[in-house]
């Protein structure tokens, strides 16, 4: 049958809000200009409403400053509408749900007993798989193939790994906490696991004689090294190189093996020669062929990151000019268009808006306040992302869950709760919308940075607060929880928690406690380029 063309003149969103559906902040809303409407009225509803409340505007655009007070938190509904000269209706409307949510309440909570959680957890993390060992999984720790788990249990969901992104969150939990308790009987597993995480990224790569030469797997499974076929595609993430190499200097300065900091040198030098023009990457290729399966991802923060260690630990200026290039790229882009995605191996290629995310965006908090002398607006910038951050993904009171679980999270597998969630705590992606531990500890981590930049007592109590909630989503047997934890039953609703995710959750509390002791003992702390 011939497919109907489509004329009928609509009402569209546009504009980096127009998917998300939780908002702290009074939002703009934006939407393409229709060039015979000469009036639009935005017609808001609460649950509570009997008759919806009306605006109207001869723009296409609608900011609800003043009238944000008005709603009280929750659920509302929006309909947008479209009058010509003669008052008559022509256009089909846009309607859009989305939730007003709380912001801190400010409250000074009382420290808990962070470090208890932090070694509780490394148990947890250290120990051996519930499941048979299968023949290629001999010797190696649970989580070098196995992502998602039955955390009480052990038991694997699947052989499925994604090596560039989690084996190194292994290494940076594990390092730093044999590090922070040298004394600890689990110290030695600890550091003894980082170097194995360490030694499989060395060992196990993509073949010399790829384009993308020698570069990190992406996506394995099941003992077979090579990057898993899926439909489409999704081939190697590239920028994730940055990430392993950062992992690599990490073990080099622990192990003083030359090995690591060879590679880690490789992957830099690799990254510059694939660095776009503009100071870019692509987001995925067929390593093989060097074909870009998908284009686009706000990542360039982690080869910048990387390029920077090196140039420290060299006392040498080799890759100034690609990280400047690099964060010029991201300062007119993501920074000013909101578009944060193209982050993760296991998300399909969509378009654009529809998965915005934060990881990197709390990368480059953390990267503005390292180098603040290099530009006076660097702070400022570094505020105005963690504020983005803190309206769309951080969830600050229990009643907000309402507005979670609206993704695909977990490929499907979680589905939408009702959750009654510790707070505050920090939600993924928008495909992906469940308060997870790891992100939790990523943005902890830009607490740190930006209270220390500032002194701004807001941040420390924030700090405070987010690094509870992580301890107050511990589960008996020691794991943090992937997809919340439901105060009302004293466990996740979910317990197929990410290994990995934990790890960055870990490495995240192990820092801020370490921050928080340097404050009380007025001791000296730096946070650096490192990472989770």
């Amino acid at each position: 049958m011939r497919q109907r063309e489509n004329n009928i003149k609509k009402i569209t969103l546009t504009g980096w809000n127009k998917y998300s559906i939780r908002f702290v902040d009074p939002p703009t809303w934006t939407w393409k200009p229709i060039p015979q409407i000469k009036k639009y009225v935005v017609n808001f509803a609460t649950d509570k409403d009997k008759k919806a409340q009306s605006y109207s505007t001869s723009e296409p655009l609608f900011d609800m400053s003043s009238i944000w007070q008005k709603f009280p938190h929750g659920s509302i509904d929006m309909l947008i509408l479209g009058f010509d000269s003669n008052n008559k209706e022509t256009c089909l409307a846009n309607y859009k749900n989305f939730f007003k949510t709380h912001d801190f309440d400010k409250a000074r909570q009382k420290p808990m007993n962070w470090s208890n959680a932090i070694i509780r957890n490394a148990s947890y993390l250290l120990d051996e798989s519930g499941d048979p060992i299968q023949d290629f999984e001999i010797g190696l720790p649970r989580g070098c193939w196995s992502s998602m788990e039955n955390s009480i249990t052990r038991e694997k969901w699947s052989n499925y790994v994604m090596p560039g992104l989690y084996h190194t969150s292994h290494i940076f939990a594990f390092l730093r906490f044999s590090e922070y308790f040298p004394k600890h009987p689990l110290a030695k597993e600890a550091k003894k696991q980082a170097k194995i995480y360490g030694d499989w990224l060395l060992n196990n790569r993509n073949p010399k004689d790829f384009t993308y030469s020698l570069f990190p797997f992406s996506n394995v499974g099941y003992g077979k090294l090579e990057e898993l076929g899926q439909n489409p595609a999704r081939g190697t993430t590239v920028t994730r190189a940055g990430r392993v190499g950062i992992a690599m200097l990490e073990l080099y300065e622990q192990f003083n093996d030359i090995s690591y900091f060879k590679y880690a040198e490789f992957l830099a030098n690799s990254l510059v020669k694939f660095q776009r023009d503009d100071g870019s990457w692509p987001f995925r290729v067929n390593a093989k062929t060097g074909e870009v399966l998908s284009e686009y991802t706000s990542d360039a923060i982690s080869p910048a990151r990387l390029f920077a260690l090196l140039d420290t630990l060299n006392n040498k200026t080799t890759y100034k000019n690609a990280r400047l290039k690099a964060i010029e790229w991201m300062l007119n882009g993501p920074v000013k268009s909101h578009r944060w995605e193209g982050m993760y191996e296991d998300t399909d290629n969509i378009e654009p808006y529809i998965n915005l995310e934060n990881l990197d965006t709390n990368e480059m908090i953390r990267y503005l306040i390292h180098f603040k002398n290099e530009d006076s607006k660097f702070l400022k910038i570094a505020e105005d992302l963690n504020r983005w951050i803190e309206d769309q993904f951080v969830v600050w009171h229990p009643d907000d869950c309402v507005s979670i679980g609206y993704g695909n999270g977990g490929g499907g597998i979680i589905g939408k709760t009702n959750l009654r969630s510790p707070t505050p705590t920090v939600l993924e992606q928008f495909q992906c919308d469940y308060p997870m531990e790891g992100h939790t500890g990523n943005w902890l981590m830009s607490l740190i940075a930006l209270h220390q930049a500032t002194e701004k007592e807001e941040y420390l109590l924030k700090g405070i607060a987010t690094a509870n909630s992580i301890q107050l989503g511990q589960q008996e047997h020691g794991a943090f929880s992937t997809w919340g934890f439901d105060t009302r039953f004293n466990r996740p609703l979910n317990t197929l928690d990410w290994v990995g995710d934990n790890a960055c959750g870990h490495t995240g509390l192990i820092l801020w406690n370490q921050y928080y002791s340097a404050l009380q003992n007025n001791t000296k702390f730096e946070l650096g380029l490192w990472g989770l």
